[in-house]
């Protein structure tokens, strides 16, 4: 199914649309976070992930 796509996906998370200190729950948005890659993870085992700093 994957055979023509790239094998690497980068994620920058560059643009989190958050200025100001104690606007965000940052604790959920962590958490959230850590789902979406294990969700990626799981989707597709095979595939490199790699996070932009």
């Amino acid at each position: 199914m994957h055979g023509r796509l790239g094998r690497r996906m980068a994620l920058w998370m560059g643009q989190d649309g958050f200025d100001y200190a104690f606007q965000a729950d940052c604790q959920r948005m962590r958490n959230a976070t850590i789902a979406a890659y294990a969700e990626m993870a799981d989707y597709d085992p095979a595939r490199d992930i790699s996070v932009e700093y």
